[in-house]
Parts: structure tokens; C-alpha cells; sequence
């Protein structure tokens, strides 16, 4: 009785995690040596801001994009920051579904960029990233701060990665 009771819960669990596990992502993550390895695996130049603290490169393969995302991870100014870019016109943050209290388009040097923020006072984890989004007419860029992420900050990072 307890291992039929036993092989039940276990086909009941394998149907819950199933059910929660939603939309599945396929993304698959080559780590590389530097920027210059990061051009040649992706086609594209992507470099962490000078004062930028162990930027690391790689190249993500993200579900429904057939080209490489170029991909830079680093500490900026104490914040954990995030920059892709990738030949084409696509939504690169893969937090599409996060909700964020604002959600506005700027223009920047002729570019209209999309921010995505909370506000700071925010209880909530959410409320320290910060997302912003452009394409320039030949490449898609994303850049997302993972602490203290703020309108300006997240702003000032984008406009320095377009055109490189």
C-alpha cells in the first residue's frame, strides 16, 4: 500500500512541476576569454565601460533569435549590469514579463530607447532593476542594471554601448 501511495505522489508531483513549469526559454550560454573573442563568436563589438570591475563576455542563444547575442556582464558604479546587443530588431531583456511601475520612451540621439523601472521606495526586490531597450536601424541593445538600477543610470549605460 505505501509504495502505490508512494508511485501515485510521485506521478502527482511530476504533473505539478510540469504544469509550473510555463513557457520553457532555450537559452545556452558560451563563455568567452574577452571582448575581442566576443566579436569573433558574435559578429558584433560589445565592451564593458572602462571603469567597469571583471566584466566577463559570452555569446546567449535566445529562443527565437537565429543570431548570437553578444553579451557582457560587470560591476558599474555598485551595480550589477547586464549588456546584450545583437544584428537585428529584437527585445533582448528576457523580462518581458516583469511588471515595472514605469514604462517610457525617450529619445536619445535621435534613438528612441524604452525604459523600464521602479520606483526606488519599493519594498519589493523588483524595485532595484532597471531595463532599457533601443535599436539603432542595424542592432538591438538591452541594458539591465540588477541593483540600485535607476531611469538615469540604466540611460547613461545604454548610450554608451549604441554605436560601437
Amino acid at each position: 500500500m505505501k509504495k502505490l501511495l508512494s508511485i501515485v505522489l510521485v506521478i502527482a508531483m511530476m504533473f505539478a512541476l510540469a504544469a509550473c513549469g510555463g513557457e520553457k526559454v532555450d537559452d545556452s550560454v558560451v563563455t568567452l576569454k574577452d571582448d575581442a573573442a566576443l566579436q569573433k563568436a558574435s559578429g558584433v563589438t560589445l565592451i564593458a565601460p572602462a571603469d567597469a570591475v571583471d566584466p566577463h563576455y559570452a555569446t546567449v542563444e535566445l529562443a527565437g533569435i537565429e543570431n548570437k547575442v553578444a553579451q557582457a556582464d560587470f560591476t558599474f558604479d555598485g551595480n550589477k549590469c547586464v549588456l546584450r546587443k545583437v544584428a537585428g530588431d529584437f527585445s533582448l531583456s528576457t523580462l518581458d514579463a516583469m511588471k515595472f511601475d514605469h514604462d517610457e520612451t525617450v529619445e536619445v540621439d535621435g534613438l528612441t530607447v524604452r525604459l523600464r523601472y521602479n520606483d526606488a521606495s519599493a519594498a519589493a526586490i523588483a524595485s532595484t532593476i532597471a531595463v532599457a531597450d533601443c535599436f539603432d536601424g542595424t542592432h538591438s541593445y538591452c541594458a539591465i542594471l540588477m541593483q540600485n538600477g535607476t531611469k538615469d543610470n540604466v540611460l547613461e549605460l545604454i548610450t554608451a554601448s549604441i554605436g560601437q
